[in-house]
């Protein structure tokens, strides 16, 4: 086997509570992370020579993840043998806090692991993955999942709803450490989202708990353009509108395809970027 495709899935933050700052710099965070139809297309060939050579006319290659991906793989596994052409097809808008350059790196490990036959486990994947940034983990399987720590900790939800999506991207994404910077200043760390939509969820409350999907990031961005979406959404049988990582990509959520599509046909022309998406799984 010489060349092989994978999927790399876009996630939605449906929570994002950060909690305390860390000694390494980096934020304990809690937040419900749910894969979702949109995606780029990450393809690995082994080659004769040049090392590793990335197609991707977005992203030069040593700031690309799933450059900086494939040389961790291989320095931490012993790979002489680095000879690979790393061909990614995007469809995730860069900086959109939909995580798609994290998707991306996630796809080149689990690729290079079986094109080399390595065995890595999972919790190995992880150990590699974490390296590389907080969404990384989560992408490895692309199953709903509670995450903890930097992101690293993960639970995997069962049975968890199947939701129908419009993605808006409303604007260019602003510096995620001055975000972070904002929301410290600002956050008191009374409200935490992700337990309260779990324990709706144990209820059996599902439409309760959808309601109740929040982010801590909404702090730090315009509420004045969210909050048109949300009202635009809510009169087309939108349940929920908030925001995916720390932004500057929204979502809104329905329970069917046709509201959501209707939604989509009135906003796609609004904004430079809008997507239908449903949930994978």
């Amino acid at each position: 086997m010489r060349k092989i495709s994978q999927k790399a899935y876009a996630k939605l933050n449906l929570t994002l509570d950060c909690l305390e700052k860390r000694p390494d710099g980096y934020h304990n965070l809690k937040s419900i992370m749910h894969p979702v139809d949109l995606y780029d297309t990450v393809t690995v060939k082994k080659t004769e020579f040049g090392g590793i050579k990335v197609n991707c006319s977005l992203v030069r290659r040593e700031e690309n993840l799933a450059f900086k991906a494939a040389k961790l793989f291989f320095e931490t596994n012993g790979i002489a043998d680095d000879n690979i052409e790393i061909t990614v097809e995007k469809r995730i808008p860069l900086l959109s806090g939909l995580g798609g350059g994290s998707a991306d790196a996630a796809a080149v490990i689990n690729i290079l692991n079986v094109l080399y036959g390595v065995g890595l486990t999972d919790e190995q994947k992880i150990g590699l993955a974490k390296k590389l940034g907080a969404d990384v983990p989560f992408a490895l399987f692309s199953k709903t999942a509670l995450a903890e720590g930097i992101g690293e900790k993960l639970t995997f939800l069962e049975n968890f709803p199947r939701m129908f999506f419009v993605l808006i991207k409303p604007c260019d994404k602003g510096s995620t450490g001055e975000m972070y910077k904002m929301l410290d200043q600002r956050k008191s760390f009374d409200e935490n989202y992700t337990d309260k939509v779990l324990s709706l969820l144990k209820q059996g409350e599902t439409v309760s708990a959808i309601k109740s999907f929040g982010n801590d990031f909404a702090l730090c961005n315009s509420r004045g353009v969210y909050g048109r979406i949300s009202e635009i959404a809510a009169k087309k049988g939108g349940i929920a509108t908030s925001l995916t990582g720390s932004g500057p990509t929204c979502f809104s959520v329905f329970d069917n395809e046709t509201d959501s599509t209707n939604f989509f046909n009135d906003v796609k022309q609004t904004f430079s970027f809008v997507s239908l998406a449903k949930s994978v799984g």
